[in-house]
């Protein structure tokens, strides 16, 4: 990357606008708005307003399907879908019906709800603290009998802001919570097992001493003992070595043994326990250190106590079992996932791909009927179901905002890098595309630690997790190129080993990922229907701090905007450390062997290289933002160099917008800046 590119970055660096802003977003007002009678281009008021629906957590029972919805500006709720058609069946998030249709554990607040569908009777446990429930819907043995969930009570590590003054001012002072001993900030979740057997009027409950715990399987052994199958995963935090360990539980005894124990993080690793009560199958990373999510099926055998990869070089999750003695799994392909057979010889056969995102497998208790949720580029979602008799088929169309908005086209693209690999992507063009004209680009790269797969919705539509934002970009004019990258983890093994990156805390390969955006940026350039001089960037999270690496590194871009960066490099692994009362990471006496390039390298300090004007968006530390570090850093640097920048600071929002409001101003300030630096045509650019 040693050419450095010019865009239009240069005719307004001496036009520097050097100004941080705090908004509040509760002094936002969401514009009212209805809906058309005849198709129209979406707007992102549209986007960040709209009723879409996000279900997940589907479970299957004599009753029918049972998912959790949530839908912007309303209370989660269970919903069952039949041949009797759809209906509400309880308020809350998460939930389960029992296999035999009897019972229903829900969990509404900080209660766990037992209902007996019958007689209405509930039985109530109370959880003290804020509960969360990320690891999934309840699951039951197949008896109906027992029923394990899993919850956590997060803890935060840093003590509310005692305010104080001084000297006739107020000052905040901010300090680590008493408890900061290593096993309390690794568990700083506070992750909880739920055992509740029906015929008896107490659950029990396991605390954990890991980070995450995650849902399971149940087995009734020949005996008669029930058996859960589940885990355990720690993440690497305060010294903390990572694992993902999967154990088995009978709840008759008490007695409890480790099956398996890979040596990194893995979220969302859900052990299956074969129809047969032999295998247990799940889905684990074995390739990158630390923190994986890009997953290889393996098998432990029951018996031996034996563990066997069966994959190697895709992303499975979502595993099942078939009533064939196969799994079933979906697999990552470039932002969309498929539907996928495995024999137990590792023989892989796609059962159904394209256009729908597939997620969330749930199998029927015969295991000859699965049930999920698809998502496409166009904002649709639907319940599908597959079976040997007729593949798949939509079940039930949630919502399909093609009916309702002029959209623009949405493809999946692929380009190849200057070592080979073959990247995938979104492409989203502006209605009445033609190759002919010269179209403004903006470039949305998402964020994510390693093996962070690239998702169907960004930054404005994390709230109903719809890609409809990206359409609402084309409406004003702009093509919209979502980048993946190597990072993400399905493209092959990861090729830049983390265990051996220079510099230390910069293990998600900022710097390759960020060769990788801008090769898939120069190859649609290339095509022959961008404009060069209007080319901007934005990214959230660790996709703003490959940003912030890439303005380093090239000029090619007229306009950059960053939310909520993450801050990487020694220097600020060291400061975030101390800020915690931590120990220095372990890797940090290198640097010695390093030398000041490998402390002060990566990107952290490197924003005077950069000449692109940049807005920079972030939220608060103590609402879930992350260390502003990097982000003021940039700015000082930008600022003192007279490049254009400006900061804003959304105080009531954390890493993302948790209000249409929240969203709606960082769309205003994103659409000022693009107006300024990389506008669209004048019929697209007077729109909203």
């Amino acid at each position: 990357m040693a050419r450095r590119e010019r865009g239009s970055a240069r005719s307004h660096r001496t036009a520097s606008r050097a100004a941080i802003t705090v908004v509040s977003t509760a002094a936002l007002q969401l514009a009212a708005g209805g809906q058309a009678a005849h198709a129209r281009p979406v707007t992102m008021v549209d986007v960040v307003s709209h009723a879409d629906p996000v279900i997940s957590d589907l479970s299957v029972s004599a009753l029918g399907v049972l998912g959790a919805v949530k839908t912007v500006g309303r209370a989660p709720e269970l919903r069952l879908w039949s041949e009797h058609g759809e209906r509400a069946v309880a308020a809350g998030g998460v939930g389960a019906i029992s296999p035999d249709g009897a019972w229903l554990l829900v969990l509404e607040g900080s209660d766990w709800v037992l209902r007996n569908l019958a007689s209405g009777a509930e039985t109530r446990l109370h959880v003290e603290g804020r509960v969360s429930a990320p690891t999934g819907a309840p699951v039951w043995s197949p008896d109906s009998r027992f029923v394990a969930a899993h919850y956590d009570t997060p803890t935060s590590l840093l003590t509310a802001p005692a305010a104080q003054i001084r000297d006739g001012v107020p000052v905040e002072t901010f300090e680590v919570s008493p408890a900061t001993d290593h096993a309390r900030l690794a568990a700083y979740r506070n992750p909880h097992l739920l055992i509740w057997d029906v015929t008896r009027p107490n659950p029990s409950v396991q605390a954990f001493s890991e980070t995450e715990s995650y849902a399971g399987s149940w087995l009734i052994t020949p005996e008669g003992r029930h058996a859960y199958a589940y885990v355990t995963a720690q993440l690497a935090y305060g010294g903390q070595i990572p694992y993902t360990a999967v154990r088995m539980l009978t709840v008759e005894d008490g007695d409890r043994r480790e099956l398996y124990r890979a040596q990194n993080f893995n979220q969302g690793a859900h052990p299956r326990i074969s129809p047969d009560g032999r295998t247990v199958a799940v889905a684990v990373d074995l390739d990158t250190p630390k923190f994986g999510v890009a997953n290889s099926l393996v098998l432990l055998d029951l018996r031996s106590g034996r563990a066997r990869r069966l994959t190697q070089g895709a992303a499975f999750s979502d595993v099942q079992w078939g009533p064939d003695g196969a799994l079933y799994a979906t697999r990552r392909d470039g932002g969309l996932q498929s539907l996928d057979r495995v024999t137990l010889d590792g023989r892989v056969v796609t059962l159904a791909s394209g256009r729908w995102n597939r997620r969330g497998l749930a199998a029927s208790l015969g295991h000859d009927r699965l049930v999920y949720t698809g998502e496409d580029g166009y904002g649709r979602k639907a319940i599908l179901t597959w079976t040997p008799a007729s593949g798949e088929r939509v079940t039930k169309t949630v919502s399909d905002p093609a009916a309702l908005y002029d959209l623009g086209a949405f493809e999946q693209v692929a380009w190849r890098t200057p070592d080979g690999l073959r990247l995938k992507g979104f492409l989203i063009k502006p209605q009445g595309f033609s190759p002919r004209r010269r179209y403004p680009l903006l470039v949305d790269v998402h964020g994510g630690g390693p093996n962070t797969p690239l998702l169907l919705f960004s930054l404005f539509g994390w709230l109903s997790q719809t890609p409809l934002e990206w359409h609402a970009w084309a409406a004003l004019g702009y093509v919209v190129f979502v980048p993946d990258y190597r990072s993400s983890g399905e493209y092959g093994a990861i090729i830049n080993k983390r265990r051996e990156a220079v510099v230390v805390g910069d293990d998600t390969g900022i710097e390759a990922d960020a060769r990788d955006v801008l090769s898939g940026v120069r190859w649609l350039a290339g095509q022959g229907f961008i404009d060069p001089r209007r080319i901007a960037i934005f990214g959230q999270s660790a996709g703003g701090g490959r940003i912030n690496y890439l303005l380093t590194q090239t000029h090619l871009f007229a306009a950059g905007i960053l939310h909520d960066p993450i801050a990487s490099g020694s220097v600020a692994e060291l400061l975030r450390a101390a800020s915690l009362h931590l120990p220095a990471p372990q890797d940090l006496g290198r640097l010695s062997r390093r030398g000041r390039e490998a402390a002060l390298g990566g990107f952290l300090f490197d924003g005077w290289r950069s000449t692109t004007p940049t807005l920079i968006m972030t939220g608060d530390a103590q609402h879930g933002a992350l260390d502003p570090l990097s982000a003021e850093t940039l700015f000082s640097l930008l600022a003192a160099s007279h490049t254009p920048v400006e900061m804003l600071r959304f105080p009531n929002d954390g890493h993302e917008p948790t209000t249409p409001g929240g969203a709606l101003a960082r769309y205003h300030a994103m659409k000022q800046w693009l107006d300024r630096f990389a506008p669209a045509d004048a019929a697209g650019a007077s729109a909203l």
